[in-house]
């Protein structure tokens, strides 16, 4: 049995298709509220309205007893805004999540990094308890890894999950565009049972990552492999993960380190990542 979740901005689901949602057993619906300002928020989606329009369609997805939450991906245009996101939800009545994290779109174009907010910011983030609980755990320097912590995996993407898009294509992660498969010309349990690729991707533990497996953050970090893919191999290392890792503890990441780097790139005041991101090809 799967657990299905929608991500939508939710503004054309109406009594018809939130019925069929119910009926479905679909677990919850993810919608993407960048700000509590309409301005902002509308600015953001690039939809006239979108705002008011994605409030409402919260108000009658919640009224129909299905599980919402708010999803709210910061960048530069609502950085200071988190906090009212958050208080709106809790009015709402819905769950709240907060990322941090701007990626490269599905077809490899990076120019929406630009709209990454400074890692120096992040620390603001990760040491408020509302939005992490304990910063005390959450921000705690790494332990070195066990045995059990270098056989393990360091995410769900194939595992446990995975994403089909609008045109029923089929990849590990919704950050993860290596494609396995389209639910319209074969069978879904096909693709995941079957696939090469999806078998590639569950080969991965923690012991195989080329950089990574000698890294102190290993058994902490949140390093997501279709971001590494992206960026070259999906068994090397994440930027946007090590800068993370290091915002959140202090301590340098092994990628860091090889690199000469005491501190990400970014902190320097260049937006610069990493490792060179590459293109990914997506079927047609």
């Amino acid at each position: 049995m799967f657990s299905v979740k929608i991500k939508t901005n939710a503004v054309m689901i109406h009594e018809q298709e939130a019925r069929r949602i119910r009926e479905l057993g679909v677990d919850s619906l993810q919608i993407s509220v960048y700000s509590h300002r309409p301005e902002v928020h509308d600015a953001i989606t690039k939809l006239p309205h979108s705002f008011e329009r994605t409030i409402a369609a919260i108000r009658f997805l919640r009224d129909q007893g299905l599980r919402v939450m708010i999803a709210n991906v910061l960048m530069t245009a609502n950085s200071s805004d988190h906090l009212k996101v958050q208080e709106l939800a809790a009015e709402l009545g819905v769950m709240y999540t907060l990322d941090p994290t701007i990626t490269p779109m599905m077809d490899g174009d990076t120019s929406v990094l630009s709209l990454r907010i400074p890692g120096e910011e992040l620390p603001e983030i990760f040491r408020n308890p509302a939005l992490v609980g304990s910063q005390e755990e959450f921000c705690a320097p790494p332990k070195p890894p066990s045995k059990a912590d270098l056989e393990g995996y360091s995410c769900s993407a194939g595992h446990s999950f995975c994403y089909i898009s609008p045109y029923g294509d089929v990849f590990p992660c919704v950050q993860f565009p290596l494609p396995t498969g389209n639910v319209r010309q074969q069978k879904f349990l096909d693709i995941w049972n079957s696939s090469p690729e999806m078998k590639e991707v569950r080969s991965i533990q923690a012991k195989d990552l080329t950089v990574c497996s000698s890294c102190s953050h290993v058994s902490s970090c949140t390093r997501c492999p279709g971001l590494a893919y992206v960026e070259g191999s999906m068994r090397g290392p994440s930027t946007a993960d090590c800068e993370k890792s290091f915002y959140r503890t202090g301590v340098a990441t092994a990628n860091m380190l090889q690199q000469g780097l005491s501190k990400p790139r970014s902190a320097s005041g260049r937006n610069a990542p990493l490792i060179q991101i590459r293109p990914v090809a997506l079927p047609a």
